[in-house]
């Protein structure tokens, strides 16, 4: 999940909320990964990453403020394994 929708969810809902949330989706992902590699299920379910682009720099900065407010605030909802690349790549992206 984004930091942006998190951060903006525990404003919102709280931080206990959010992180029972964010636990209860990463737990039925990764049994829902386990049970079709166990059982050998031929299906297109695929586990991905993904990468947000961020091209403006005012946005870049927010979504690093919040990861870093997230993480500060020992919120347990996954962004240990979030990362960012530093805001001054922002303007040397072309599109």
């Amino acid at each position: 999940m984004q930091p942006s929708f998190l951060a903006e969810r525990v404003r919102t809902m709280g931080k206990g909320v959010v992180e029972d949330m964010h636990a209860f989706i990463l737990a039925h992902q990764m049994a829902l990964k386990a049970v079709i590699e166990k059982e050998g299920i031929e299906c297109e379910s695929e586990l991905r990453r993904s990468w947000d682009v961020l091209l403006d720099a005012r946005e870049a900065e927010t979504a690093e403020r919040e990861l870093k407010e997230l993480r500060e605030s020992g919120f347990k909802g996954g962004v240990e394994v979030l990362d960012s690349v530093s805001t001054k790549y922002a303007a040397t992206v072309c599109v």
